[in-house]
């Protein structure tokens, strides 16, 4: 019945007609599916939850689909899943929003998210009973009826101005049990004033120290109290005392969770089942092995098969009879989080972290995932490297595309072999890398190393901040070792070098953000030339630091700072006189005004329209036309289904169009409508074809030359309406001059170059 729901749920815009590509001007998670915080289960499935998506298992067949807010979720971020007795799942958020999935129905309630509060709101867990849901905040409970979906009460935990953390709530001996940041409250649950927390009773034979989790189990109550980096206690009450018990002791509990006559209890590597005072031990081991295993949460089925979330493996599956566990994922990144991309030759590559907006390590974990025709790898296992931390930038060497670099804003340059799965690191002991002096005297090896990329004679060049010789080049031709050094004009503790772009006259250019200056090099790595670019002069704009660069397909150097973006309209004589930066004007009732000059850019990208794609810290993607004067799209998390509005880094598919973004909740990609033109007009296909009665969508012509001239006719040569490509793809609303529909018949596409020279019919069939 899995399918059933979301049969219901997911109302597209329009169906995708041709099944190798996503529509166009649609969206796509690429979500990792091996990191599971929250485990849930009703009849039919069990419901896994990573920080930002949804694994759903069919039990009958093992057959895996995944949710998120692209495809029926009301949000992103999942915080906690909870299913009562009678299958309705409840989905609760980062932000406190609430999904209940009832009836095959997605039903959304913002009560807790809308509510005017200071302070947190943060849902820490979910517990059912008697057809309502309890829902433990950092302010207090929420009970919402779940026949109705209306909230019934709020209980404010806070007495005499002291607020109190509700961590988790039961029902136990019809009195109701709270866990919070100050020790356990108990109060019958006949009472009336249960949202006068001062009527609440202090269990005063239990500390007043944070406690996590409650259970109810064959007339005992088990409280467990955090021990935060010791290992976590356990107290049953029983016969109206409460006392410590051996029985469970675990070291950190995760989990506890009832099924029928068994209790569960979860630890970060195994999971113990009791039946009264006797307990079975079940073990999983990670994956890889070296891996630490992570397990968050634990539930039973009904053929007493355990499921656990596991935070480092995956959902791990174990049979109870064979006591043999089965590790469960799902095609996606090896991480959340994405900021360094790159895309070639059909291969996208993703790294995670990079550098805090200040340009200090964010000491993000390590991890690289690459993706192919939806296939995805991952190598995570940095193990052996103390200082792989923060890779911000990342490059697939043409020469043998099994070999990916990351720059690290800690450890220096990596590289690893995809078929070997080898890793090497780059730094002071074994390359022209160097670290200075006084960092070296205070045991400081750090290797700021960012900025990669690729000459047309395949030489890679990165940039290493605070050092003298800025930029280093390593020659991916060479057998052995060959290594180059070049020094900028620049010291001091400013000295930092960010981002090399090399551009299509093999230009290099490097940003100095700190400073707002920009360096431009040419010439051959013996007789390298050097100059400087004015980035201020004629570009007065508040922002004092350079965030991004690119060039555009008229060989234009795009600039982003941290208020605005210059644009260097005559980059190819920059070696012959002087060239500056300037500003994008725009004119807008009556005022002049500068492209997004109160916006952070974070990233620029060119698509194969000449249209630049800009990333921002804050307020999401704009796609601007060719000269920066004309805004047609601006993407946030508002209007489409981003995760975040806080943009890392934007790569395209030129083949497909398809537009690659690194958010700060994650990967998301949109299906854009340029694509790369072609030689020849040898492999045009219009599609979808035909175009159905029921379809509304945009119709496209692929594979065509450069910003091909294109008219659509009718078969007696009518013509139905005419324009460019975007590069090698026309799009068309299916509508006339007039803004209607044409009657049903075949028609004609009609394409010819720039010069005129090429030209190309195609047909298809229109259905009105």
């Amino acid at each position: 019945m899995r399918k059933k729901i979301f049969l219901i749920l997911i109302q597209c815009s329009f169906i995708s007609l041709w099944a190798q590509d996503l529509p166009i001007g649609q969206f796509k998670a690429y979500l990792p599916y091996n990191k599971f915080h929250s485990v849930a289960q009703d009849d039919e499935n069990i419901y896994a939850a990573t920080d930002q998506s949804i694994l759903v298992v069919d039990k009958r067949d093992g057959s895996l689909e995944k949710w998120s807010n692209l495809n029926g979720l009301s949000d992103f971020g999942v915080q906690t899943l909870h299913a009562d007795q009678k299958g309705r799942l409840i989905i609760a958020y980062k932000n406190a929003n609430i999904d209940v999935i009832k009836d095959y129905k997605v039903h959304n309630i913002r009560d807790i998210l809308n509510k005017q509060l200071t302070g947190s709101k943060v849902i820490n867990s979910v517990s059912t009973f008697k057809d309502r849901a309890y829902f433990s905040c950092d302010f207090g409970v929420v009970i919402l009826d779940l026949k109705t979906l209306l909230i019934k009460d709020s209980w404010f935990t806070i007495r005499q101005n002291e607020p109190y953390r509700a961590h988790f709530l039961t029902l136990h001996d019809q009195r109701y049990y709270l866990a919070t940041d100050k020790g356990v409250f108990s109060l019958p649950e006949t009472a009336l004033n249960a949202a006068d927390f001062s009527m609440w009773t202090q269990e005063s034979q239990l500390s007043k120290a944070p406690y996590k989790l409650l259970c109810s189990y064959k007339n005992k109550l088990f409280a467990v109290r955090d021990g935060g980096s010791k290992e976590d206690s356990v107290f049953v009450y029983e016969n109206s005392q409460w006392r410590y018990d051996n029985l469970l002791r675990t070291g950190h509990i995760r989990n506890i969770g009832v099924k029928d006559d068994k209790m569960l209890v979860c630890s970060w590597d195994h999971v113990k089942i009791f039946t009264g005072d006797e307990y079975a031990q079940y073990e999983w081991e990670p994956v890889p092995p070296n891996e630490w295993q992570d397990g968050q949460e634990v539930i039973l089925d009904e053929k007493m098969n355990i499921w656990v979330a596991d935070n480092s493996s995956g959902l791990v599956h174990i049979n109870t009879e064979t006591g043999k566990p089965k590790i469960i994922t799902a095609g996606g990144p090896a991480t959340g989080d994405a900021d360094g991309l790159f895309f070639s030759n059909g291969v996208l590559a993703v790294v995670p972290g990079a550098r805090t907006p200040g340009l200090y390590p964010s000491f993000a974990a390590p991890a690289i995932s690459t993706m192919k025709s939806d296939h995805w790898w991952s190598h995570i296992d940095f193990s052996g490297f103390k200082r792989a931390n923060a890779f911000n930038s990342v490059v697939i060497n043409p020469l043998d595309t099994n070999e990916i670099y990351m720059a690290s804003w800690v450890g220096g340059l990596f590289k690893i072999n995809k078929a070997t799965r080898k890793i090497f690191c780059y730094n002071r002991d074994n390359s022209i890398l160097t670290v200075p002096q006084e960092r070296l005297t205070a045991k400081d090896t750090s290797l700021f190393i960012s900025g990669l990329a690729i000459d047309k004679d395949n030489y890679l060049w990165m940039a290493q901040s605070e050092v003298v010789g800025q930029i280093k080049v390593k020659d991916l031709k060479a057998e052995e070792e060959k290594w180059y050094s070049f020094s900028l004009p620049i010291s001091g503790e400013h000295n930092m070098v960010e981002h090399i772009l090399i551009d299509s006259r093999n230009y290099r250019w490097a940003t100095i953000p700190r400073l707002n200056r920009l360096f431009v090099l040419r010439g051959p790595l013996d007789n390298m030339e050097r100059r400087e670019v004015d980035v201020k002069s004629q570009a007065e704009t508040p922002g004092n630091r350079l965030t991004c660069i690119a060039e555009d397909r008229a060989g234009r150097i795009w600039i982003g700072a941290n208020q605005g973006v210059k644009v260097i309209y005559d980059a190819a004589n920059a070696f012959n006189r002087d060239v500056y930066a300037k500003n994008i004007l725009l004119e807008q009732n009556g005022y002049v005004q500068i492209l997004l000059e109160n916006e952070y850019i974070t990233c620029i990208t060119v698509d194969a329209a000449d249209r630049k794609w800009i990333g921002t810290r804050g307020v999401g993607v704009f796609l601007i036309s060719p000269a920066g004067t004309e805004q047609l799209f601006h993407f946030t998390t508002e209007n489409s289904p981003l995760f975040s509005n806080e943009i890392n880094d934007i790569k395209i598919n030129p083949e497909n169009g398809e537009v690659f973004i690194a958010t700060g909740g994650g990967l998301i990609s949109y299906m854009g409508t340029a694509t790369a033109g072609k030689e020849n007009y040898k492999e045009v296909l219009v599609y979808p074809n035909p175009v159905r009665e029921d379809y509304f969508g945009p119709i496209a012509v692929r594979g065509l030359m450069e910003d091909s001239f294109c008219k659509i006719t009718d078969a007696a040569g009518n013509l139905v309406w005419q324009g460019y490509a975007y590069g090698g793809q026309l799009i068309w609303n299916g509508k006339d001059f007039r803004g209607k529909r044409p009657a049903t018949g075949v028609y004609f596409v009609m394409a010819s170059s720039q010069t005129g020279k090429e030209r190309r019919v195609a047909k298809f069939l229109f259905v009105q």
